[in-house]
């Protein structure tokens, strides 16, 4: 998701344009990093909060891995 918010950077820009290019896109850069890096964090946190649950309880951990779809 965060990836296809991003603005496509031209790999071959002209000669004087790239730097007002890159001045202007940096401010959505810097806020959509932000955003990516609150999204992430709190991803993190609910990923931690259910695994500290998860490991409370055996059998969660039995349904989270099942031996048939590894192989």
């Amino acid at each position: 998701e965060n990836q296809k918010q991003a603005p496509p950077v031209p790999k071959k820009p002209g000669k004087s344009k790239p730097v007002l290019g890159r001045e202007k896109s940096n401010d959505t850069v810097d806020k959509q990093r932000q955003e990516a890096r609150k999204r992430l964090m709190a991803a993190k946190r609910a990923q931690s909060v259910k695994q500290n649950s998860a490991t409370e309880s055996a059998d969660s951990i039995e349904i989270y891995v099942p031996e048939a779809q590894t192989r």
